[in-house]
């Protein structure tokens, strides 16, 4: 595996994947491809957690059961009284 800076891999450590890969791009000279590929194969070597706001799939499903929730009780709550 390439050797990473210190600043990205502070950036890793700290849950900031996207400024990791923007450090990453600036000092190897790698795109944006290049660069996801290393930081993810950094933190599954380092077994490290992503933050929650990374987790893919998880605000979008909170989001469609909230909308599901209120079309229910806009569809049967009101037009039950």
């Amino acid at each position: 595996m390439m050797e990473l800076e210190k600043d990205v891999i502070n950036a890793i450590e700290n849950g900031q994947m996207i400024q990791a890969m923007k450090l990453l791009r600036e000092s190897k000279k790698v795109n944006l491809k290049e660069a996801k590929i290393i930081v993810n194969t950094y933190v599954r070597e380092k077994n490290i957690q992503p933050p929650p706001s990374e987790m893919p799939g998880r605000a979008g499903l909170i989001g469609l059961l909230l909308v599901l929730a209120i079309t229910g009780y806009l569809a049967f709550g009101l037009g039950a009284g």
